[in-house]
């Protein structure tokens, strides 16, 4: 980052770049310490000999000026969504939008999820660079350039052997989440992302600012709220590991179908209805025995009767290991059958010039 950038910065901090500026408000006074904070941390300086001032910034601190804010992508109910560089690396920006009332509860909320997000690491799971605890509400995270599980299942001709590999990695992240405790609670084919590599990553995982915006859409009917939500759920019931199983399974639904679960014209209200009656969607027509078992052992109307999370990558990796040996033996089977009409063809040309 340039230099004279950060100066800046500074300057605007610190009150130099408007002498007027007599007084600075509570939250400008925090900004300005965290920035001071970090570069401190930075240059490895102590300005005061009995104290380290850095000791009390949050590890992944991120100030504003260091995210140079690109694209907008989507707005939520819990703010907006832009893309971004960060030092060079391109980012996903996601900003809160704080409403009037409870805003010093948000803030302890925002500290709290960004610290259990920064903490974790797995190829599968979206990584959290950093955040912004003063000011604005903002983290900074990992971009995948494929887009969404959804967008991703939906492409023509889409090729139903990576549509499983790519399920089963989103299984892997998921497992993940659920070793280190962490219920995803909001779990659909727009949440599971692909990276610029092929590989599927889990986001917008067990925090509430979007769970609960998720839960707002579903009460305000909004299409598709309700598809992937346990009938517990649904009924009110706390998202918990069994919940994130039933939801994934709808994702499976999802991806393999290449449409909504329940389809796109049945109403909220009425997929509602039909999951907490216990009733699932029609098995769709490209589903193979071993595949639908699968999806209805995962969302059976009693969660303690559901598979847990490393059961359903088991049987994943069997359904993708299957898949994969169907094709080599179909490809084996095309180039022995070319290789015979090759020959077959020689002999008649062989025939023909007697």
């Amino acid at each position: 980052m340039a230099q004279s950038r950060i100066e800046t910065s500074v300057a605007a901090c610190d009150g130099s770049a408007d002498s007027s500026e007599t007084q600075t408000s509570d939250a400008e006074r925090r900004e300005k310490e965290a920035v001071q904070q970090h570069l401190d941390r930075q240059t490895g300086e102590r300005r005061d000999p009995g104290n380290n001032p850095a000791s009390t910034l949050p590890q992944w601190f991120i100030p504003q000026f260091e995210v140079e804010t690109g694209a907008f992508i989507a707005a939520g109910g819990f703010g907006l969504v832009y893309r971004g560089q960060w030092f060079g690396t391109e980012v996903v920006v996601k900003e809160i939008i704080l409403k009037k009332g409870h805003t010093q509860q948000k803030r302890t909320e925002f500290l709290r999820e960004a610290n259990t997000w920064f903490q974790l690491n797995h190829r599968n799971v979206v990584k959290m660079y950093g955040g912004c605890h003063v000011g604005r509400l903002v983290f900074v995270c990992e971009y995948a350039s494929q887009g969404s599980l959804d967008s991703f299942s939906k492409t023509e001709g889409r090729d139903p052997l990576l549509i499983w590999s790519t399920l089963l990695s989103a299984a892997t992240g998921l497992r993940y989440l659920h070793g280190v405790g962490v219920v995803h609670g909001d779990l659909k084919g727009n949440n599971i992302l692909i990276g610029k590599d092929g590989v599927a990553k889990l986001t917008d995982f067990g925090l509430s600012f979007f769970r609960k915006n998720a839960d707002s859409e579903a009460e305000k009917g909004a299409l598709g709220a309700y598809r992937w939500k346990a009938p517990e759920c649904l009924h009110g019931g706390v998202a918990t590991f069994a919940s994130d199983i039933f939801s994934f399974g709808m994702c499976i639904t999802e991806a393999v179908s290449g449409e909504f679960p329940w389809g796109n014209c049945l109403p909220d209200i009425a997929v509602k209805g039909h999951v907490t009656k216990g009733k699932l969607p029609i098995r769709p027509v490209m589903f193979e025995d071993d595949e639908w078992a699968l999806v209805l052992q995962m969302c059976c109307f009693d969660p303690k009767q559901r598979l847990n999370i490393v059961s359903v990558v088991v049987r994943l990796t069997a359904i993708v290991k299957r898949r994969d040996a169907n094709r080599r033996q179909l490809l084996q089977a095309a180039y022995k059958s070319d290789m015979l009409a090759d020959r077959e063809n020689e002999r008649m040309d062989a025939h023909t010039g007697e």
